[in-house]
């Protein structure tokens, strides 16, 4: 049985495109504003180091995630990774919301902002999940394997085959 496999590699790979299409936002937001008066936005280089952090952790997430994850240390150490992310993905994309950001001059700038805010808000989003998709493998993840010969089910058949051998 595959449990969680199949969607935490789905989130992952969304996850990284997202994070790839953010880091391209961000960087040339950063190109931008490099040359302007006003310097480089605080909430800007957070989504471009969030969204650096995000790429290499889905991959290590994806290509690793059989192996690794299958002890509760590794799901452990996979939950700390996505919660730092999400705290770094909330406070990123709240901040985008509010005065963090400033338009610009005509409506291709407001178009470019509306688009960074947007995937800052799905990485979060897919990050949020992905947390979720954790915690529910930490807890409903072992018993898929718990009846693989050892557990209730085989003492119920002894205590069955030894109720039969007493009747009989």
């Amino acid at each position: 049985m595959l449990g969680f496999q199949p969607g935490r590699a789905a989130l992952y790979t969304l996850l990284f495109v997202t994070s790839a299409v953010l880091l391209g936002l961000t960087a040339k937001r950063v190109h931008d504003f490099r040359r302007s008066a006003f310097g480089y936005e605080p909430v800007t280089v957070l989504l471009l180091v969030t969204s650096v952090l995000s790429l290499l952790w889905s991959l290590q997430g994806a290509s690793f995630a059989r192996r690794w994850i299958k002890s509760h240390h590794g799901l452990f150490w996979e939950f700390l990774a996505l919660l730092s992310l999400f705290t770094l993905f909330i406070v990123g994309a709240s901040r985008t919301v509010g005065r963090g950001l400033l338009c610009g001059i005509g409506r291709e700038s407001c178009a470019f902002l509306r688009a960074l805010k947007a995937f800052a808000w799905i990485c979060w989003a897919l990050t949020f999940l992905a947390l979720l998709l954790n915690a529910a493998e930490s807890v409903w993840g072992d018993r898929s394997h718990s009846h693989s010969g050892h557990g209730p089910a085989v003492v119920g058949r002894k205590n069955e085959m030894a109720h039969n051998d007493t009747v009989a």
